[in-house]
């Protein structure tokens, strides 16, 4: 009950910072570093309640391959803090792309728990912008 009550409160917080930072007209909300913290505070308090579903849906990867590839390579659009990388099989090649930059650090602490997979790159760009990451992927 103390997890769901944290989890409503930290989401209301969200929502007061971003109404917050439009009435503002600052920047975007994907750009702010406070995003990226408070975010990152979010799904580390609320991974175990996902983690059983999650490790239901991510279980079909450990039978795919990319191509003629040993290890499976993926491209994961929103990355944010990392918080798949426990799911993904032994090998597996990363390409990530987060609009925020402000997620990298928090990403990168999360590769170091994980050294089951391997991250190629991390692009800073929206996801129409994947050219650059489609080209390198083939």
């Amino acid at each position: 009950m103390a997890a769901v009550v944290y989890v409503i409160i930290s989401l209301l917080t969200l929502v007061i910072f971003a109404v917050r930072s439009v009435i503002k007209n600052k920047t975007k909300l994907v750009n702010h570093a406070q995003f990226a913290w408070l975010m990152n505070l979010i799904i580390t308090h609320c991974h175990k309640m996902f983690e059983q579903r999650k490790r239901q849906l991510f279980a079909p990867l450990k039978s795919l391959r990319s191509g003629s590839r040993e290890n499976l390579r993926l491209l994961e659009i929103g990355v944010g803090t990392g918080t798949n990388l426990s799911f993904y099989p032994e090998g597996t090649e990363l390409i990530c792309v987060d609009l925020n930059p402000k997620f990298q650090p928090y990403f990168e602490a999360t590769m170091k728990k994980h050294p089951h997979v391997r991250g190629k790159a991390f692009h800073v760009c929206s996801a129409e912008d994947l050219l650059l990451t489609a080209v390198w992927m083939q």
